[in-house]
């Protein structure tokens, strides 16, 4: 379901006053009953307080100005370790984990995987396999995951 700009600006807003920066939303289900999915990040934790502060505050306002007009189920949470990274500054939060990272190029690049052991200024730094560094512009970076464990 595409989502209206009217709707973005309102959550954006919300997000921003609780100090947190909007990663990505998502509406989705049946338009009788959707799902708006709001993902969250911040320099520090993410807390179940900061969730339902921003989910108070954006069901205060789509509520109140009747913009969805079916009924809808709002989730805010955190991204979680298994969606992608958006920001530099979400890399810092995830120090050695071990991630999986695409850069431009042609569509068969490998994808370049180790272990986060810097970032700095706009430098991803990965350890890979044989223990070797590897700099990584974070302006080439297509999507970066954290590799998990399962």
């Amino acid at each position: 379901m595409q989502l209206p700009d009217t709707i973005r600006q309102i959550i954006e807003a919300s997000v921003t006053e609780s100090q947190a920066v909007l990663v990505d939303v998502v509406m989705r289900g049946h338009y009788r009953r959707p799902v708006l999915e709001v993902y969250l990040d911040a320099p520090g934790p993410v807390t179940t307080d900061m969730c339902s502060e921003v989910s108070r505050r954006i069901s205060g306002e789509l509520d109140g100005k009747d913009l969805i007009a079916e009924e809808y189920r709002l989730e805010v949470s955190s991204p979680g370790l298994d969606r992608p990274l958006r920001y530099l500054w979400q890399y810092k939060k995830h120090m050695g984990r071990p991630f999986r990272i695409m850069m431009t190029g042609a569509p068969e690049t490998e994808p370049v995987t180790g272990k986060l052991e810097a970032v700095e200024d706009d430098v991803v730094v990965l350890t890979d396999k044989s223990g070797t560094a590897v700099r990584l512009a974070f302006s080439g970076i297509i999507e970066a995951r954290i590799v998990l464990p399962w």
